[in-house]
């Protein structure tokens, strides 16, 4: 197969997971691309870093997964879109108290490979203790402030 046809199917593979992605069909539009699950940022707050942002997605395209986005918050969906457009993604901003509502998110998602979260409140302690014992995948905690 030549170059060129590896490139159109990639492309129409692209545009069809997109499609299916639009109208909410986000299984569907991984297995169209082959992805091996989800990664998921959960987070709290009005900012996240550039750089968390770029841990995530490149963790993504290393693990071939489909990045998940849950925050509470007025974080702008516009910096998600535009930081990772190239996986693909779903974002879902929620109004409710993140602790009560991450279980049950994380619960309906089928294949969790991370989760990640982006929040340096002591509260989230016995949150993260709790989603350690429940499901079995890595959890990640990054955290903005720079120490050194």
């Amino acid at each position: 197969m030549s170059k060129w046809e590896r490139f159109k199917r990639e492309w129409e593979k692209s545009f069809a997971a997109a499609t299916f992605a639009e109208a909410g069909d986000y299984e569907t539009a991984q297995n169209i691309l082959g992805t091996n699950g989800w990664v998921v940022l959960a987070g709290k707050g009005k900012n996240i870093s550039d750089r968390t942002v770029s841990y995530v997605k490149n963790l993504c395209v290393s693990s071939k997964s489909a990045l998940r986005i849950v925050w509470q918050g007025s974080c702008s969906e516009e910096l998600f879109k535009k930081k990772c457009e190239e996986i693909p993604h779903c974002i879902d901003i929620i109004e409710e108290d993140l602790r009560k509502a991450l279980p049950a998110y994380l619960r309906s998602l089928k294949k969790i490979n991370m989760i990640i979260f982006a929040c340096d409140s002591p509260k989230f302690k016995s949150l993260l203790n709790k989603i350690g014992r429940e499901f079995s995948c890595p959890i990640v905690l990054v955290s903005a402030k720079n120490k050194i």
